[in-house]
């Protein structure tokens, strides 16, 4: 309620940078682009999360060459985090999947329980070991749901796609 009344109905300009803040991206020895995150360390204490320290990584959204919009990727940024909580009974797990023995213990505990209501699954996953977490976590979507499609995947007798024919 504090950003509404500093702000207006969505107080984003008390809690985001101004919606045209460009800043110029520091160069960075990486050439992958990955999404926005903050650093990944074991203690935040002894971590720089200096803007031109963060941004390293940066290469969406880009607003020109070697620029980066700060609101826009301050809003990726927190868009990993936009997932609903359910009510306080509701059956749940969080689980870190940053090496691959991690990933195999939290998916044979969800084996195990079925009844869970809700999965929060931190991928921060190291670069070494996403191609076999990845593997995991397909496997176990697969055991899960196999070939049943979601409400807005389904298609409609008549329908190629999504698209009517």
């Amino acid at each position: 309620m504090a950003l509404v009344n500093k702000s207006g109905k969505r107080g984003l300009s008390a809690f985001l940078p101004h919606k045209d803040q460009i800043v110029d991206r520091p160069s960075s020895s990486s050439t992958v682009a990955q999404p926005p995150h903050l650093p990944l360390t074991r203690s935040w204490e002894t971590t720089d999360f200096a803007l031109e320290s963060v941004l390293k990584a940066a290469r969406e959204p880009a607003a020109g060459d070697g620029q980066v919009n700060l609101r826009t990727w301050s809003l990726l940024l927190l868009s990993k985090y936009q997932y609903m909580s359910g009510e306080g009974e509701s059956p749940s797990h969080f689980a870190s999947l940053k090496q691959p023995f991690q990933a195999d213990n939290t998916f044979k505990y969800l084996r195990q329980n079925p009844q869970l209501g809700m999965i929060c699954l931190n991928d921060d996953e190291a670069d070494s070991a996403a191609d076999q977490i990845g593997e995991l976590l397909h496997e176990w979507l697969e055991e899960r749901w196999g070939e049943e499609r979601a409400w807005w995947e389904k298609v409609e007798e008549g329908e190629k796609h999504g698209m009517v024919v």
